[in-house]
């Protein structure tokens, strides 16, 4: 999905996958502005569209920008209406896991700028907003339900006990000491990285690899393709 970039420096081009199916279902995102997490993030939902069956996905778009291309459908929601979002897709969830619905078709949670939007919330709000998030994180995997989060930066704090549940980190461009120390990682672990689209990913806490997101040229096929998942 994204180009092993210490091959690609050799002139070789490998591909890392995402392996939803193999357990791979919460997926953080994270980079400062400009670096590529966006590409990453559409990139993610595309392989949804195009290589997970029957998948579906409601998707939280704090900033009101890069998403809103699905401006209009059901399950797509923008700033103060992530709250809603979230809350209907825990019931969504929890309807899984009560048995109320049956069924276990990929159901995935995108929700874009967190950080953001859990420093708007009172702390009561916030506490609710972290428990519900959690729960679809560290219980979801057997009912099929999965987690994309994206934030410019990850404070472990922000994301409780769940923070452990990403199989998957993106770390675009050259990260915070913060970002790092969430996965055991010190900052000269990663080599430093220029320019938009470079970064690390890290499988399962243990596996880093140096990645480049692809440049996309056009963004109306990427769309249209995540426009099949969001009701």
């Amino acid at each position: 999905m994204y180009a092993d970039r210490a091959l690609l420096r050799m002139g070789i081009q490998r591909f890392i996958p995402w392996r939803y199916a193999g357990g791979q279902n919460n997926v953080l995102v994270v980079g400062p502005s400009g670096s590529g997490k966006t590409v990453a993030a559409l990139l993610l939902a595309a392989r949804l569209a195009s290589r997970v069956p029957h998948a579906r996905a409601y998707v939280c778009d704090f900033k009101n920008a890069d998403w809103a291309f699905l401006e209009g459908r059901n399950h797509y929601y923008s700033y103060l209406d992530c709250v809603r979002g979230l809350d209907e897709f825990h019931e969504a969830f929890t309807a899984r896991q009560m048995g109320v619905d049956p069924s276990r078709e990929p159901l995935f949670l995108i929700f874009d700028e967190w950080q953001a939007f859990c420093s708007t919330l009172p702390k009561p709000q916030l506490a609710e907003a972290q428990k519900k998030l959690a729960a679809v994180m560290m219980l979801g995997r057997s009912f099929g339900v999965g987690h994309i989060n994206i934030a410019q930066d990850a404070y472990a704090q922000n994301y409780g006990n769940a923070r452990s549940n990403f199989q998957v980190a993106i770390l675009m461009g050259n990260i915070s000491k913060e970002a790092a120390g969430m996965f055991g990682l010190d900052r000269k672990d990663l080599s430093p990285v220029y320019g938009p689209g470079a970064g690390h990913m890290l499988v399962n806490g243990v596996d880093l690899h140096q990645i480049q997101v692809p440049t996309i040229r056009e963004m109306s096929p990427l769309q249209a393709a995540i426009c099949q998942i969001v009701e």
